[in-house]
């Protein structure tokens, strides 16, 4: 029991000295993480995307707003670069993506040309992190050095693109939101807009402003009249879906015309305009002065790339380094089907594969016969995990958050205490299938309960529903009479009418 207190201490601790001085991953990645194993490769990324400006000047463009989608979903880690597979549900085809990313290619043509002079050394979230700043810089906007390191995701998830990427149409109170969600202010909001000052956007972004905005059968009131009317003529109702220049005096550079456009109510789309157009805001002055000085926006747009670039990244030993950036390597998918001996369970391991819901690609185990609408502690569960996240970010699994949880509830009932064994990761699959086969029954008898695991001491507390057992006090094998090794005294704790008795816990 020693032990165990040992552990709970050891992890209090940790919880509390993060308390003070949080965690933060982004200290992991270094400039010169590659200075030994890669030393070329900022030229080597720099080569492919200056070769392809040359003759799309527009991708400079794209390739930021690659990065800020990529960000945006569980951090800058790569995810949206994977392509649909049978267990990846792509991120690319989420609403804010779907037919308007651009720089794929770009990226897949990076890492081959990366890949030829460093073999399984650079991540994908590390070229696109490049390629960011290496856009800017051709661009005409600032240069910094890249924070290197980070690691590739081995899932996507098309949910949270649709639900974290800010849209055109979003008003200040929402774009806020969005951006506090990634731990980004409002200094960053408006100098990551600033992104905004070159590239091109497509009409269905901007109709609604033109010609029936908030529904009124009006154009949006923050519109310059002239600036409408030359929007009109490039995006007619019924017309094409053009492409619109962000800047329409410089559309292929990094400049402050951005701010000066806003200021004189030109700004492209709505969330644009609200940075200066919402009465009151705050941002308004930090456009102003973002207007005022070139340099001071760079600098804040540097700054804001370094922070965005830092959102949960994976490092160390998380997630993997890809071969091919639009898939999880090979090993990673098969993982499903390796069983560690130093901790596996019954099933697919001790792998929090219980806690995944349906999905389009996952068939949850909780919908198992045996799991239905008996499985409880999954919100429990998520709490832990919330207030894990909060102390120690991308750190514990919920595996061993599922392990630990289970070693403290023995030792607050009154049961042992361990040392709880540590490290686990977290699957990328579920199986029912598994789930259904190999969780054993109530009915079960000796020879099937051996067969299904070797100890069972954890029935000794807790409830279960009637239904688990009438069969012993009423049919017992089909015999009509009660199951002869039950005490009868014990017996009349649960009749038909009360098979509700008992809850499960």
């Amino acid at each position: 029991m020693r032990g165990f207190h040992g552990t709970l201490t050891a992890l209090c601790c940790v919880v509390v000295v993060l308390g003070v001085f949080p965690l933060s991953l982004d200290a992991q990645l270094d400039p010169s993480f590659y200075r030994d194993t890669c030393p070329r490769v900022h030229s080597i990324v720099r080569e492919v995307v200056r070769n392809v400006s040359k003759k799309d000047p527009r991708m400079l463009a794209s390739l930021i707003r690659l990065h800020f989608h990529d960000c945006f979903v569980q951090g800058c880690d790569a995810s949206v670069l994977l392509n649909n597979t049978a267990t990846i549900v792509s991120e690319q085809q989420a609403l804010p993506n779907n037919n308007s990313l651009r720089g794929l290619d770009v990226v897949n043509d990076i890492k081959t040309a990366v890949e030829n002079a460093c073999p399984g050394v650079v991540s994908c979230a590390d070229i696109l992190t490049l390629a960011s700043e290496i856009s800017s810089v051709l661009g005409g906007g600032p240069d910094w050095k890249v924070p290197l390191g980070r690691r590739d995701s081995l899932t996507a998830n098309r949910t949270l693109a649709n639900e974290n990427l800010p849209a055109p149409f979003f008003n200040l109170t929402l774009l806020k939101a969005a951006f506090a969600k990634q731990g980004l202010d409002t200094t960053d909001l408006v100098a990551l807009s600033g992104a905004h000052t070159f590239g091109r956007a497509h009409c269905s972004f901007i109709l609604d402003r033109l010609y029936n905005f908030s529904g009124t059968g009006r154009p949006d009131p923050t519109l310059d009249t002239t600036y409408l009317q030359q929007l009109r003529s490039q995006c007619p109702q019924g017309g094409p879906n053009n492409l619109v220049n962000f800047d329409p005096t410089t559309p292929d550079k990094i400049d402050k015309a951005y701010y000066s456009n806003l200021v004189v109510k030109k700004g492209l789309l709505q969330s644009d305009q609200e940075l200066f157009s919402t009465p009151g805001a705050d941002t308004i002055p930090i456009v102003t002065r973002f207007n005022s000085d070139q340099k001071v926006f760079f600098d804040a747009f540097e700054a804001s790339m370094i922070k965005m670039g830092n959102i949960r990244v994976l490092t160390g030993k998380q997630g993997e380094i890809r071969k091919h950036c639009n898939f999880v390597n090979k090993k990673s998918v098969e993982l499903d089907t390796v069983v560690s001996e130093e901790s596996s369970a019954e099933g697919l391991g001790c792998d929090a594969s219980i806690l995944l819901n349906n999905t389009d690609s996952i068939v949850s185990e909780q919908e198992a016969r045996p799991n239905k609408n008996s499985i409880r502690g999954l919100n429990v569960v998520n709490d832990m995990k919330t207030a894990v996240e909060n102390s120690c970010p991308n750190v514990v699994s919920c595996a061993d958050i599922l392990a630990l949880a289970t070693g403290v509830s023995l030792l607050l009932s009154g049961g042992p205490g361990w040392k709880v064994p540590l490290k686990r990761r977290d699957s990328l699959t579920a199986s029912q299938t598994l789930a259904n086969q190999n969780l054993p029954a109530p009915f079960f008898n000796l020879t099937q309960l051996k067969q299904a695991f070797a100890a069972q001491g954890a029935r000794t507390f807790g409830r279960s529903h009637c239904s688990f057992f009438s069969g012993r006090l009423y049919n017992f094998n089909g015999t009509q009479k009660l199951d002869p090794t039950l005490d009868t005294t014990y017996l009349r704790l649960c009749s038909l009418e009360e098979k509700e008795l008992f809850t499960r816990v």
